[in-house]
């Protein structure tokens, strides 16, 4: 992956994209739809792919409730900046290395 060195360049674009599924969120809790249906969001991985995943937002909002967790599509995690903490067939839970001085 070419941005894994940079861990602050990561973390801008997973937090980026944590923040758009927010907007994916809201627009499907006013049309009605539950928490617990399958829905696209997008993958949070470090490199903002553009890629999307199927996934509930029930599932979506267990894995933020710890800050330095996302979510990613299979084959999108970066070892440098993250470590795996589960995975499904639909998309895998990563969590971010802490930040040193300097990045």
């Amino acid at each position: 992956m070419e941005h894994e060195a940079n861990r602050a360049y990561a973390r801008r674009n997973e937090e980026i994209l944590r923040g758009a599924n927010v907007h994916l969120e809201r627009e499907a809790e006013r049309r009605g739809k539950p928490d617990s249906a399958l829905s696209l969001v997008l993958c949070e991985c470090a490199e903002a792919c553009g890629g999307m995943m199927s996934m509930t937002f029930d599932e979506w909002e267990a894995i933020h409730q710890h800050r330095d967790r996302f979510a990613v599509a299979l084959g999108h995690e970066a070892p440098a900046v993250e470590r795996v903490v589960s995975s499904c067939d639909r998309y895998v839970v990563v969590e971010k290395l802490p930040l040193t001085a300097g990045q």
